[in-house]
């Protein structure tokens, strides 16, 4: 797990987390009334984006308390998505790739096109709220409260406590799908291609006739997790520093 910088902030009572997941730090404070402040310092910053986070850090800080959802599979904490089957694989290929010159750069991108190339369309019941759907295929996403349309690489939420879980399952045959998926991704209109199955509820859980364990990337974290995977919702559990909505 990533270190993280965890701050007291006397002015409004927060902690602040930063350089790095804000997973252990959230995790502590689940269920407890001091606030999580978020400093956009990763990779990626998906929640201080949802969250509404400004560069300012002053008014980072001074923004009211509200409280949010987080989510679990097989009882790990997450607040963001957990991906499955095929993208926890591209994550650890991207995180050999930090640090690295160019030339080894260049040999983990020839592997992460073979791992696209190569990866086989898994099969998968997923089961909703008690409503089993089947699915052949190489991404699922379960995102702590639903997606939407939003700037790229990923979507954001327009509300963090609908206390939801939203299940993106694709179901491209191709290679050629997948970029095309992808691509829409970027464009912000993912939402309209019927390759990308979505369902929504407060219990999810993925089973596979053919596998034991599964790697799963939740907020970045890799991990091998036992099949089959439950996700649960847990409404408002998390005090944060809310600025505002995401823009």
């Amino acid at each position: 797990m990533d270190r993280v910088a965890v701050l007291f902030n006397a002015r409004s009572g927060a902690l602040l987390s930063r350089a790095g997941t804000v997973l252990a730090a959230a995790e502590h404070l689940r269920d407890t009334e001091v606030p999580l402040g978020i400093l956009p310092g990763g990779t990626m910053n998906v929640l201080a984006r949802d969250l509404g986070v400004p560069a300012d850090l002053d008014l980072a800080v001074a923004a009211p308390v509200a409280r949010i959802d987080m989510a679990t599979v097989n009882g790990r904490p997450f607040l963001c998505s957990s991906m499955l089957a095929m993208m926890p694989h591209l994550g650890r290929i991207r995180e050999q790739a930090r640090g690295r010159r160019w030339r080894s750069r260049w040999r983990l991108l020839e592997r992460a096109v073979q791992v696209v190339r190569r990866y086989p369309r898994v099969l998968l019941r997923i089961t909703v709220d008690g409503r089993e759907h089947r699915a052949r295929t190489r991404t699922v996403v379960v995102s702590c409260n639903p997606l939407s349309a939003g700037p790229p690489p990923m979507p954001g939420r327009e509300r963090l406590d609908a206390g939801l879980l939203a299940v993106y399952v694709t179901q491209e045959w191709t290679s050629g799908d997948l970029l095309a998926v992808a691509a829409r991704l970027f464009r912000g209109d993912w939402q309209q291609d019927r390759r990308i199955q979505r369902h929504e509820g407060r219990t999810v859980r993925v089973a596979s006739p053919h596998m034991a364990m599964m790697s799963v990337m939740s907020d970045g974290e890799i991990a091998r997790l036992s099949m089959p995977l439950t996700f649960e919702i847990r409404p408002r559990a998390l005090a944060v520093l809310m600025p505002g909505a995401a823009s």
